[in-house]
């Protein structure tokens, strides 16, 4: 008896393959096409979510801290200049002209951080424009040359650490007065017994200051004076106007440009995964004791 015979076996021919094959690629590209805009959107919102987060921090901490200070000087008349204020340059000037805030210059007489002494707490800043790239932030042997105008502060092991933005308690202003232990500013000397706090706390990102300015409240009576009197004039006040612009490490202060280290998500490139944000904040903050 005969049996009847099976169909052939049929199996996927070369087109139909190429199709199946062409149609799991267009599916991965798609896959992580939308898994790489879902990081973005993460990154971004992680991203200003912790600069906002810093800002508030920052703005609260520098108005407590005036808040609890007597009036310091942040400028100065010198006599026989022209009437108009100027800011102490450098650790050394400081200290000669009894200044509680100055700006450090690099070597192309470019600012790139400074130092604010309030009488209660004193802050040390290192800007982003002093380091060409992020990676400069990374600790140097103790015996390394310094980065003109860039502020260390010393680890254990012979290492020193750039300093971002940092906090110390400073009752008598040590940190504006100029001290072999300081090095001219370059190294921010121990104080013993006091805490280093880092003002942007330890957040995922990697965030600097890219300016800080401090100013009093113009005084022509006191411009005066200095001409007058031919004597040094310090400018102080019952409040002070704080301006100051936050970002990431990798970032640069005009991100619209084209050529800008860090572009805005709609420049970026597709590998450029760390999201781009810079912040500017000016506040007012008033003191809370009385005149020096």
């Amino acid at each position: 008896m005969l049996r009847p015979s099976s169909p052939p076996e049929r199996g996927f021919t070369l087109v139909e393959l190429m199709l199946a094959m062409a149609f799991i690629g267009v599916l991965l590209v798609a896959v992580a096409t939308t898994t790489q805009h879902m990081m973005r959107l993460y990154n971004k919102g992680s991203t200003l979510r912790e600069i906002n987060t810093v800002a508030r921090t920052v703005v609260r901490d520098l108005q407590q801290s005036v808040g609890g200070a007597s009036p310091f000087a942040v400028g100065y008349y010198a006599p026989g200049a022209a009437q108009t204020s100027r800011v102490a340059v450098g650790l050394a000037q400081a200290s000669q002209y009894n200044q509680h805030y100055y700006v450090a210059h690099n070597e192309h007489g470019q600012v790139v951080g400074g130092r604010l002494c309030t009488g209660t707490y004193s802050y040390v800043w290192n800007l982003r424009a002093a380091f060409a790239d992020p990676g400069d932030l990374q600790p140097v042997a103790n015996n390394a040359t310094p980065r003109p105008g860039v502020q260390y502060i010393r680890m254990r092991g012979n290492r020193m650490q750039p300093v971002r933005f940092m906090r110390v308690e400073d009752s008598d202003y040590s940190l504006c007065k100029y001290s072999k232990s300081d090095n001219n500013g370059i190294t921010v000397p121990v104080l013993y017994g006091k805490k280093y706090f880092n003002v942007f706390g330890e957040g995922e990102t990697n965030l600097m200051l890219y300016k800080f300015t401090i100013i009093a409240p113009q005084d022509d009576t006191v411009a005066k004076r200095s001409a007058q009197n031919k004597t040094t004039q310090l400018i102080t006040g019952a409040y002070y106007n704080i301006r100051l612009t936050v970002g990431t490490a990798m970032g640069d202060e005009n991100i619209t440009t084209q050529d800008a280290r860090c572009k805005p998500p709609a420049q970026a490139s597709t590998n450029q995964a760390e999201y781009c944000a810079i912040n500017t904040l000016q506040f007012i903050a008033r003191t809370g004791q009385g005149g020096l």
